[in-house]
Formats: structure tokens, C-alpha cells, sequence
């Protein structure tokens, strides 16, 4: 294996390589096939235009590919390959034939053919267009005489499809620049993948309202193909700023830092020493129906109490009596010995997800729980959301007289390449502003946050992944503890500071801890440790700064400090930033480290590089 790959990623596992396709001021990344990152004239007009099977869990089926024909002349591109897909639900072949030109023109062929039975949830055509299409214009014209349908991007998350039944679509991802797109093979549809963190709309194959799994059976063909073309129109635009302003402003105050604590929590002593400093509270989620107990309960709190952490109880609730659902919790917590600090109140039906604004039969609403609970626990504070991803939150959100609301996420619940799980960070913004909206009156408490999924709303089961690699909704993910995690918990910091109350980003012990397993502190650890001090201090965000670079500032002991991360995978030239006499990098062992004395007149920052700064 590759050192460097295991300090940055935490497996051996390459990257998959990109090739740029150019036909004039249209261009492309072709990875594993498919592509990403479609401009034209330096526009991103497609985030991404991908063949994608999916089994029966909604994991993705790695696609083995034939050789690659790459063709490039002035002004045009082509691409030919073969690839099959493998699963337990049998093996799809398919052909696939790429052509792009100059004049904007591109056509994304496949041929499939099932080898066996093939049992799927989806196999076809998936179209990514940019988070940041939100609130702009969109045509859509439906099957069968339907006509055309003016409408916009979702500018809050849809919680559902914004849109049915395409086969064609027109949008201007810039001024003057009309896109159009057709789909052939079944109806397509639209969701709103800042559901799940993705920054991007999906428009895919296959109404979600058909049957799935389904079967293609074995020898028959499924031929699917998506066709672009590009106008371009002059638009007079005002002379472009070059400065590039690094004020630093006032936001709001650091959250508290939070671990969580679930099933198989490892409650040992021996754990307290490296976890001192590493939090302000801890989250122990309580639920009888998996084997929680008090003693369980008592150890952990134990434990808070020991490191001087603020103890959170999430509780789950089967929501059918509210009476005595809370009564058992008031005599656990009195058994244990247990005051908690807040009661997360967490329905179980939220492990799975359900249609939106709809209650399961038999069951009592957030409101009614939220009442039981204050009258058990009148001077506790109480929280309601979601256990599962914002989607769940954002489908069915809470009401009632509580505290406050929370809901936790995954990076991988889509795709899990490094570019689409670093952009997921970024959406973050929109999903705070879209929760405040649901719950106006109620601070937020956030996460779980995490790049692997905790478990699995519309599967069986989370994916099995053994060899650590980069796999979509698997319960392991190697890059957690790796500098990529880091980088990428501080992405999320610098998102959420100063619009939510408490952040989660790691637990107790497990998958989604902070220690090696020789009991040092991973990257992660170490950028924990600096947020858990920072937190209640006033925190100030860069509002401009070089793309690829997000950043935020705080106040601690009469000093400033500030962090930096870069969020592309290439490297990235901080501007100066005057005051600073501090720079440390955090490496992969040994937390931050000094940097060269003249690092601040010459400060590159390397991919998903995390840089501590101070005054």
C-alpha cells in the first residue's frame, strides 16, 4: 500500500483516475466511466451524467470495465466501452457509447443486457445538476402529449420530488446559457438529493411509485440514452472583481461538541485518560428493545461525569403509550442514578423512512410524547427529530413543546468518492436554513454527523465493508480516520458554526471514534480537541475567500485562532492574512504541527489539508 494513500484516506485504494474529454469549450471528467463536471464555457452545466445499477438495498453495483476507447479531435470526443455488473441479484452487462462537440451537443448511449435474472431497485441513467441550481428556472416536458411544465429548482428542500414524469427538461445555469436535455427509456423523475447531504438535483430512471425490487430477466435488453445541447446567448455582465476580500465577521458562538454513544459503546476506564479534553458532552442513546439496561446507563453517565461532560439521554420510543413508555425511562434513569442534562426524544419509527406527513397506525405524535416527557421531567431539556438523516427530519418534522430539534447524517448514502462526499459538507447551509424553517422556534442540535452511514432507513442492512474501501451506505468508512476525515469534519465546522447549538461529528468508541488502535489520537481526534475548547467562544466565518478553501475564527485565552481547510483534492494558495505570528498543519500523527518559519509568505495548502492559524 501507499503510505501517502493511508495517511490521506486510510486504505490502499487509489483514487479512480479522471480523464479530461475537451471538444472545444466543452468539456468533461470521465472517472470509472462515467461523468462529471460538465462545462461549457467554463460553466458547470452537469454535475454528473452516470449509468448506475443499484441492488436491492440500494447499494451501488461496482461496474467492471472493458478497455476504454478514448477518441479526442478538434472539436470532438468520443468514448466506447463494455462493462458487467455483479451482485447477489445476478450480472447486467451493457455497451456504452459517449460523443461530445463543440457546439455544446453530448449523447450518453448504453445497451444493456441481463446475463442472469437481474434483481435491482434501479439500473439506468442518473443526472446530477449543481446544488447551486436551487430557485432558478426549469422547463419540463412530460410523456405523452403532456405539454411543457414551468417551474423552478427547489430553493428549501423538497422533502419529495419537485418533479414527475420527464423526458425532457430545459434550465440556464448562467445568464444566457440555455441547457437542454433528452432522456430515452423509461419516465425519469426528480428528487432533491440536500435530502441527504448530496450538492446536487437528481433526475434518474424509473418512477419511484413502480414496484422494486424488479427483475430484468435474464437475455432481455434495456437500451437508455440522455441527449444535451447547449445555447449560448452574449449577455452584457459587469467587469468582474478581482480582489478577493478576507474580512473575518462576527457569526454567532461555537456549538458544543458532542460524542455519541451506541450499541457495543466500549465503557472501559482505560478509555478515559486519551478521551480527557476531547468534548463537552456525551450522547448515550438509550433504547430497552436493544438491550440497554441501567447498569449500562450508570457506567456511562459515570464516565461523563468523570471527564466533566454534559450528559444528553436519547431516548427511544415505540411512541403507542406515551404514559408508560416514560415512566419506564424516569425509573431507568432514577435505577442508574442518571440526571441528564437533555432528553433527546427519538421515535423508532425514524430508523425507517415513510412517506411524508404521515403517522404509522397505532402510534402517538411528537407532540403527545413531547408532553409525557415534560410532565416526568419538567426541568430537563427536551429534544425532538430524527435519528435517521435530515431527510427523515425534513419528511415528518417534529411539533410539539420542545427544547429543541435535531437530526443526524451520512456523506455516503449516494456516492462515495472523495469529490461527492467532501461536497456534501456544503450543503449543510442549506439544510439548517430549510430546518429553521420547519422548526423556527427551536435552536438546533446536529448530528451525528459522519461519513459512513450508522444504519440503514430504506434498506435491510448497512453494506459490509471488510476491505475498508470506498463504498456507498456501508457501515465503515476508511477515511474517518484518516487527514481526509479531518478535513472534512472541519469543512462541516466551518458550515455549521454559529447556527447550531450542540455538533456531533464522532463517538465513544467504534467505527466512528477518535483513536488508532494503538489508543493515539486520529486526525480527527486532534481537530476534536480544538472545537470542544472552542466551543461557546464567538465565532467569525470568511465570507470570500479562494474557491476551494473554507475557513473560520475564534477567540480563546485573548487569542485568535483560525482554521483552514482546503476541500479540493489538488492544492490551493492561501491568501495573506495579515496579524497571524502562528502556523500549525495537522499531520497524521502527532495533532498540529509548526510549520516553517516563512510557511505564512509562501502557504500552499495540500489536498484536504487542515491549517491551524494564530494570532
Amino acid at each position: 500500500m501507499t503510505p501517502d494513500l493511508l495517511a490521506m484516506f486510510g486504505t490502499g485504494e487509489p483514487p479512480p483516475e479522471r480523464i479530461i474529454l475537451r471538444a472545444g469549450p466543452l468539456e468533461a471528467l470521465l472517472e470509472a466511466g462515467n461523468l462529471r463536471q460538465i462545462t461549457f464555457h467554463n460553466v458547470e452545466v452537469l454535475r454528473a451524467v452516470s449509468y448506475l445499477a443499484r441492488d436491492s438495498q440500494w447499494g451501488t453495483c461496482a461496474a467492471r470495465l472493458g478497455p476504454i476507447d478514448i477518441r479526442q479531435e478538434a472539436g470532438h470526443f468520443s468514448v466506447r466501452y463494455e462493462a458487467v455488473c455483479e451482485s447477489a441479484g445476478g450480472r447486467f452487462a451493457y455497451r456504452a457509447e459517449i460523443s461530445g462537440a463543440a457546439s455544446g451537443d453530448l449523447e450518453f448511449r448504453c445497451e444493456g443486457r441481463a446475463l442472469t435474472d437481474f434483481t435491482t431497485n434501479r439500473t439506468g441513467f442518473v443526472i446530477l445538476h449543481p446544488a447551486e441550481a436551487a430557485g432558478g428556472k426549469l422547463a419540463i416536458g412530460h410523456s405523452g402529449g403532456g405539454g411543457v411544465e414551468e417551474t423552478v429548482f427547489p430553493d428549501l428542500i423538497s422533502p419529495d420530488q419537485p418533479a414527475f414524469d420527464i423526458r425532457s427538461m430545459q434550465h440556464e445555469p448562467a445568464p444566457g446559457l440555455n441547457v437542454s436535455l433528452d432522456m430515452v427509456g423509461d419516465a425519469f423523475e426528480m428528487e432533491d438529493q440536500r435530502n441527504w447531504a448530496d450538492a446536487s438535483f437528481k433526475t434518474y430512471v424509473r418512477p419511484l411509485a413502480k414496484p422494486r425490487p424488479y427483475v430484468i430477466a435474464k437475455d432481455s435488453w434495456d437500451i437508455q440514452s440522455v441527449r444535451m445541447s447547449v445555447t449560448r446567448k452574449p449577455v452584457a455582465r459587469a467587469a468582474p472583481d478581482e480582489t478577493r476580500t478576507t474580512v473575518i465577521e462576527t457569526y454567532g458562538q461555537m456549538p458544543e461538541i458532542y460524542l455519541f454513544a451506541e450499541d457495543g459503546a466500549n465503557i472501559e476506564d482505560a478509555l478515559a485518560p486519551q478521551l480527557r479534553g476531547l468534548a463537552n458532552g456525551l450522547t448515550v442513546r438509550h433504547d430497552i428493545a436493544a438491550g440497554h439496561n441501567t447498569d449500562r446507563l450508570r457506567r456511562l453517565g459515570a464516565l461523563a461525569e468523570k471527564q466533566g461532560w454534559k450528559l444528553d439521554v436519547e431516548a427511544v420510543f415505540d411512541m403507542c403509550d406515551p404514559d408508560a413508555e416514560t415512566s419506564q425511562l424516569a425509573s431507568d434513569l432514577s435505577l442508574a442514578g442518571i440526571a441528564p442534562t437533555a432528553i433527546r426524544l427519538a421515535p423508532r419509527r425514524e430508523f425507517k423512512t415513510r412517506p411524508s406527513r404521515t403517522l404509522p397506525e397505532g402510534e402517538v405524535s411528537v407532540a403527545a410524547m413531547t408532553a409525557a416527557v415534560r410532565s416526568r421531567f419538567p426541568q430537563t431539556a427536551i429534544a425532538a427529530g430524527s435519528v435517521s438523516n435530515f431527510t427523515e427530519f425534513n419528511r415528518n418534522p417534529p411539533a410539539g413543546d420542545f427544547d429543541a430539534a435535531f437530526f443526524g447524517g451520512s456523506a455516503i448514502v449516494h456516492a462515495a468518492d472523495d469529490k461527492s462526499v467532501m461536497e456534501t459538507a456544503s450543503v449543510y447551509t442549506a439544510i439548517l436554513r430549510t430546518a429553521a424553517a420547519l422548526c423556527p422556534n427551536a435552536p438546533l442540535w446536529l448530528g451525528p454527523l459522519t461519513l459512513a452511514c450508522r444504519h440503514n432507513p430504506y434498506g435491510n442492512a448497512l453494506l459490509p465493508n471488510p476491505s475498508m474501501l470506498r463504498i456507498s451506505a456501508a457501515g465503515d468508512d476508511p477515511r474517518h480516520k484518516a487527514l481526509f476525515g479531518a478535513a472534512y469534519a472541519g469543512a462541516l465546522a466551518a458550515q455549521v458554526a454559529g447556527r447550531v447549538e450542540k455538533l456531533s461529528l464522532a463517538s465513544l468508541s467504534g467505527s466512528f471514534d477518535l483513536l488508532r488502535e494503538d489508543g493515539s489520537l486520529t486526525p480527527l481526534g486532534h481537530l476534536h480537541q480544538h472545537l470542544a475548547e472552542a466551543a461557546g467562544s464567538p465565532v467569525r466565518i470568511a465570507p470570500s475567500l479562494p474557491d476551494g478553501l473554507v475557513a473560520f475564527r475564534w477567540e480563546q485565552n485573548s487569542k485568535m485562532k483560525t482554521l483552514v481547510i482546503n476541500v479540493t483534492d489538488t492544492s490551493v494558495t492561501l491568501p495573506q492574512v495579515h496579524g497571524l505570528n502562528e502556523s500549525r498543519v495537522l499531520k497524521t500523527n502527532g495533532g498540529f504541527q509548526n510549520t516553517d518559519s516563512d510557511w505564512l509568505d509562501r502557504p500552499v495548502l495540500q489536498a484536504s489539508a487542515v491549517v491551524l492559524l494564530g494570532s
